[in-house]
């Protein structure tokens, strides 16, 4: 049985979730081409460079973290060291032997070197995106999960539809992508290019 208020909050948790990604919702529940698509946004690259930049930052501080973790393995520790400490070779140098200091700058120093490269390739190959996001909700998974429900004829039809918005003069230039959120019991699975 349908419940439309499970399929409203369904997309509105979808909606949520993309604006606090950094997505600008142009339209919902737009109908074209005898297609109904849920959810239409852009993921501009302002909003790309702003994501990969976070991303690239959680990666760095990860890296450079095992790095340390394993020089520091080795080092002679003492009271004031602690588990917490910020990865900041600085801080935890006078913990290493002098040999082990050098290579641990070394190769954090060759590690920076490396992620500011392939950050900057990354930077390179964005363009806007006009994503096309197709949402299922479900009270339950009783009768399966909302992605069960994007069988191919779905797929065609949102697919003509996103043919559809590319030739239209604002999104002429964008590159398109299909996406699936499921919405179970409230609880939001997103899954980028779907489709």
């Amino acid at each position: 049985m349908f419940d439309e208020s499970v399929w409203k909050n369904g997309e509105k948790i979808a909606q949520d979730y993309l604006r606090e990604k950094g997505y600008k919702i142009v339209y919902t529940n737009f109908s074209c081409v005898g297609v109904e698509v849920d959810i239409v946004s852009v993921l501009s690259i302002k909003a790309q460079t702003k994501i990969l930049k976070k991303e690239h930052l959680e990666n760095k501080n990860l890296q450079i973290k095992k790095v340390c973790e394993k020089y520091l393995k080795n080092a002679k520790k003492d009271e004031s060291f602690s588990e917490n400490e910020n990865y900041n070779f600085c801080k935890f140098k006078r913990y290493l032997a002098k040999n082990d200091a050098k290579n641990c700058k070394n190769e954090i120093k060759s590690l920076l070197k490396s992620l500011k490269i392939s950050y900057k390739s990354s930077l390179k190959n964005i363009n806007n995106v006009l994503v096309i996001t197709e949402v299922k909700a479900r009270s339950s998974k009783k009768f399966g999960s909302g992605f069960d429900a994007v069988d191919n004829k779905k797929i065609q039809h949102i697919k003509k539809a996103g043919e559809y918005l590319l030739r239209q003069k604002q999104f002429f230039e964008f590159e398109i992508r299909f996406d699936v959120a499921s919405v179970d019991a409230e609880k939001l699975d997103y899954i980028e290019n779907a489709f």
